[in-house]
Parts: structure tokens; C-alpha cells; sequence
């Protein structure tokens, strides 16, 4: 939202400091209506982000307990009789009983987009779907049941399912919300085309993490190819794999993740980008479209350019400042790195470098391991790269990861003698130093 890498801007769990410009700031004063619908989670502690302090006009928002706005005694439910925030209420939460939260968020965002045809200034939507997510807590669970709904540890059924269909794992379930999700996706790309607007319309799809641990799924299987998460099905399929869930971990699982631009009158039709691209540039890309002036401190660039022309080159490296707790420097899954392609970098946090997540997965202590790696041929990141065997390509990568880290405010002793010295003696560089900082481009 705000166009910053993570790290510099976090002040805890859930919480965006009020103060910084998000997205819906930089649009509002451009003169947009701007619209919110579906979660929020940025106000978890006294001071922080509401919609009206991010720029939005109007809203209908999943806001948790324990923000600074409603009772601790509210209930916590998203899905079934939720309970959602309006602007239309001065932010006072409603319960919707016997309703589905994504079904109420959903229409309110169609009723947004209606009130836009024929309206004289350009409108802005995000929209932060409540699905597909597990639902967590009593209340939820309550909800559900009094709904008649199967709920497998928080993966529920969703609504219009038919009999025959009707989930018997957190597996099935998982697959029903992905689905109903896509069916929500489908109503709002209908409804601009109803309204006449697709074509002058720029919609971004992305997501904001991998899957959890215990789901898995599976890549290039045929279009009408079910993965039953059996081995066998995948052998049938050459080129199929299975990615495993690493929400919450460092893995590829865990970060990757789909994202689909779609603008009829700019962007061709069916182009595929593998370049490395990064949440942070999202602001700076909705700036540019709408000619708005960007925030003094931004650490992205527009991918307009690249979305007009796939074949634009793009940028070699992408940071990542990953913080999942309060006091991060204490939580051994606290981790910084830096990654290209095919390889990744991360810091030293107290002396320990995060390798994946999720259980089962190994740390490596300070003075044991490089914490670099080749992710295309390692992707479960199981063995360091040393340094006595890397190449000298291998060398400038690092040596440019290093680079990166230490201008986000990491690898406090690296010097500057790198570039230097990889230039004079293409055998190996200095493992100590850094490219100089001052010749990279903006990541």
C-alpha cells in the first residue's frame, strides 16, 4: 500500500503507522473516489491505519478485535454472520446475521462500481478478499456450525455448495474457497464490462503470501486435471510438481505468488512476464496511470512499462524484510534477504539465518553456512553454496546481493571493494565486500 519495503515502515503485527501515505492517499488527492472492501488488518495498535487515515471514502471492511475503533467485546467473524465495518455507519461494526461475508463485501463492491458509470471523476477500488483464508477463533466456528457448514480446522464450506460436493477435508474445503473466490473475481470483471468500463479499467490480481502448511498443490497439471495430492496423479502429467504450503516461512512457497494485470486498451492480451517484480511497485504503477504525484520516500518503480512491453527488460534482484512479530530480532523466524532468479542471499539476525520455515525446516548458526543459495536447483534451500566453489558469475551475484542488503540498512562491515576486485581478477572476488552501492539501480 504504501510503496515501502516492509522493514523500514514496521511498527507491529498488524498495524500500519497512521501518517504514512498509502495508495489511497496518493489517489484521493488525485482527485478519485476511492473505495475499500473486504480485510483490514492495520490498526492493531492505538494510532494506527483506518481507511479514512488511508485515503478511502467510502468502505466496508473485516476489522479484528483489539483495535483502537470498537470494543474488545465484539465478535470476530468474517464468514458466516459477520461482522463488517462501514463508512455508512462512521465505522461502528454490524453484524449481517445469516449472511456470507465475502457475499456482502462482493455486492457492495459491485454497488461501488455501478455508481461509477457516468460519474465525472475516475474511481479507485481495493479489494482485499476475505477468501480464501481459514477462519480462526470460537466465534467463526460457532457461526459456521449454526450455518450448517462443514469447517475442517478453519477451512470451511462455502455457501451454494451442492450436496454431492460438499468438502470431507480442510483439502476440499481449501479448493471450494479458492473456487468461490474466483466466482467473486468473475462478478466484478462482468460487471465492468456490463458497465462499459473494462476497457479504460487497469485491475490488478495479486496475492499477499503462500498457502499454509498444510495444503498442497500442484503446477501444470491440464486444465481439467484434479490434484488429489497423490504422487501418482502428478507422475501422469509430465512437467507437474508439487508446491507445498510455506505461509508465514522464507521458501519461494511462501512468497511467490500470481500477478495478473488486465487493461484491454493498454496491455496486450495473453503476455506473459517472468521478470522479478515486488509488491512495493504497486503504488508507484497505480501513481503513474493516474498521473499522481508519487510520496517523498518510495522504494519501487512502475511496472507500467513492462506491462506495455513484456519484452522490456527488468530489474535483476528483488529485498525482502520479512518481520512476523513485534520483537522480531528475538523470534528465530524474523529474516532478511535478498534474492535474483536463481539465487538468494539472506542477513544475519543475531547470528542466525532463516532457511525455509514451517516445521521441519533447518536453521543455519552463524559461522556454519554461506546463507546462499541456488533456488533453481534448490528450492527447499538445503545446502549453502560455499564460497571456495562459486563461480565467478556466482561471485558477482552475491557480491550484488550484498550490495542490496547493506543498502537497506544490513551488512554494517561490508565494504565497497568488490566491484573492484571481481573487475581485476575474474577468478573470485573479495567474499567480504560489496559491489558499490552507488551503481545499482533502483530495485
Amino acid at each position: 500500500m504504501t510503496g515501502r519495503h516492509y522493514g523500514s515502515i514496521y511498527s507491529g503485527f498488524g498495524n500500519l503507522k497512521k501518517g504514512l501515505a498509502t495508495f489511497g492517499n496518493v489517489l484521493q488527492d488525485a482527485g478519485y473516489a476511492t473505495f475499500v472492501g473486504g480485510k483490514w488488518q492495520l490498526n492493531s495498535l492505538p494510532g494506527g491505519m483506518t481507511p479514512e487515515r488511508a485515503g478511502f471514502d467510502d468502505y466496508l471492511v473485516y476489522k479484528r478485535k483489539k483495535r483502537d475503533w470498537r470494543p474488545e467485546t465484539d465478535k470476530e467473524t468474517r464468514f458466516y454472520n459477520p461482522t463488517l465495518s462501514s463508512s455508512a455507519d462512521g465505522g461502528a461494526p454490524t453484524t449481517y446475521s445469516g449472511a456470507f461475508g465475502p457475499d456482502v463485501v462482493n455486492d457492495r463492491v459491485l454497488a461501488f462500481l455501478d455508481a461509477q458509470k457516468g460519474a465525472d471523476e475516475p474511481f479507485f477500488l481495493y479489494y482485499p478478499m476475505l477468501l480464501p483464508h481459514k477462519a480462526g477463533g470460537d466465534d467463526e466456528a460457532a457461526a459456521a456450525d449454526e450455518a450448517g457448514k462443514a469447517n475442517f480446522k478453519g477451512y470451511i464450506e462455502v455457501p451454494n455448495t451442492a450436496p454431492e460436493d460438499r468438502p470431507t477435508s480442510a483439502k476440499e474445503a481449501f479448493k471450494g474457497m479458492v473456487e468461490y473466490m474466483d466466482s467473486l473475481v468473475g462478478n466484478v470483471l462482468d460487471r465492468l464490462e456490463a458497465l462499459g468500463l473494462a476497457d479504460d479499467t487497469l485491475v490488478l490480481f495479486l496475492g499477499d503470501n503462500g498457502t499454509n502448511d498444510g495444503i498442497k498443490s500442484a503446477i501444470a497439471l491440464s486444465s481439467n486435471g484434479t490434484y488429489d495430492g497423490n504422487a501418482s496423479t502428478l507422475a501422469a502429467v509430465p512437467g507437474a510438481s508439487e508446491v507445498k504450503g510455506r505461509k508465514g516461512g522464507t521458501l519461494r512457497a511462501a512468497t511467490h505468488v500470481p500477478f495478473i494485470a488486465r487493461w484491454p486498451r493498454r496491455i496486450p492480451g495473453g503476455s506473459v512476464n517472468d521478470q522479478i517484480v515486488d509488491i512495493s511497485q504497486v503504488l508507484p504503477t497505480l501513481a503513474d496511470v493516474a498521473g499522481a504525484a508519487l510520496p517523498k520516500k518510495v522504494d519501487g518503480e512502475s511496472l507500467m512499462p513492462h506491462l506495455r512491453d513484456p519484452a522490456l527488460e527488468g530489474k535483476e534482484w528483488a529485498y525482502i524484510s520479512y518481520v512476523p512479530k513485534k520483537e522480531p530480532l528475538f523470534n528465530p523466524r524474523a529474516s532478511v534477504w535478498a534474492f535474483t532468479r536463481d539465487y538468494k542471499l539472506y542477513n544475519k539476525v543475531r547470528g542466525t539465518y532463516l532457511v525455509g520455515g514451517g516445521e521441519g525446516e533447518s536453521k543455519l548458526k552463524e559461522g556454519k553456512g554461506t546463507g546462499f543459495f541456488n533456488t533453481r536447483v534448490d528450492p527447499q534451500e538445503r545446502k549453502t553454496l560455499k564460497d571456495s566453489e562459486l563461480t565467478p558469475e556466482e561471485w558477482r551475484i552475491k557480491n550484488l546481493l550484498k550490495a542490496v542488503l547493506k543498502r537497506n540498512g544490513h551488512l554494517k562491515g561490508c565494504t565497497d571493494r568488490g566491484a573492484a576486485n571481481f573487475d581485476r581478477n575474474a577468478d573470485r572476488a573479495d567474499p567480504d565486500a560489496c559491489v558499490e552501492v552507488s551503481k545499482l539501480s533502483r530495485g
